[in-house]
């Protein structure tokens, strides 16, 4: 089974996904996940390298996926909302055009505005974590968020106002059901 969750910077994907695996047992991954980590800065270089390093990493997740279950910060729809050539229109069903990708059972995309997101990369950053310089892009933040809501198949998650364990809560129950 595979998972994924969505979203810009601070909506709390990485966070609740980490915690939705474990409440799950599945193993948690993110793409580019750590086997990626040596070829990170020369890839993404340029938006080119970086699209098929990217979609490439959505592969071997995908791969993986068949073997274990997996909830996965990051996947397809990612790639696509920052990588993507915008001269081109967007394809409306992503796995008929990327033959052989996993399509997961449950995709999430996680929201927040772009105050509380900025708390919280404020919070993260004072707490010694990553932050990138798309992090701090908010314009590619907004636009890659428009390109998001394009795709019908993410299940809309408002994060605003919850605590992680009741993002959580809802990710499993939504994950469980239909």
């Amino acid at each position: 089974m595979l998972i994924t969750l969505e979203g810009i910077d601070g909506t709390g994907k990485s966070s609740a996904a980490e915690m939705l695996a474990k409440e799950l047992g599945f193993i948690f991954t993110s793409t580019p996940g750590a086997d990626y980590s040596a070829i990170r800065n020369a890839a993404a270089s340029n938006k080119y390298s970086a699209y098929h390093y990217y979609l490439s990493s959505c592969y071997y997740i995908s791969d993986m996926a068949g073997k274990f279950n997996i909830v996965c910060d990051r996947y397809i729809h990612s790639t696509i909302a920052y990588n993507w050539p915008y001269s081109y229109s967007y394809p409306e069903d992503l796995y008929s055009c990327f033959e052989g990708l996993r399509r997961p059972e449950k995709s999430f995309l996680l929201c927040a505005s772009d105050s509380v997101r900025l708390e919280r990369m404020n919070s993260r950053k004072q707490k010694g974590g990553i932050i990138s310089e798309l992090d701090e892009d908010f314009q590619g933040q907004k636009r890659a968020q428009e390109v998001y809501m394009k795709f019908p198949e993410l299940i809309r998650i408002e994060t605003e106002g919850m605590s992680l364990q009741e993002v959580v809560k809802k990710l499993v129950h939504e994950a469980k059901h239909a």
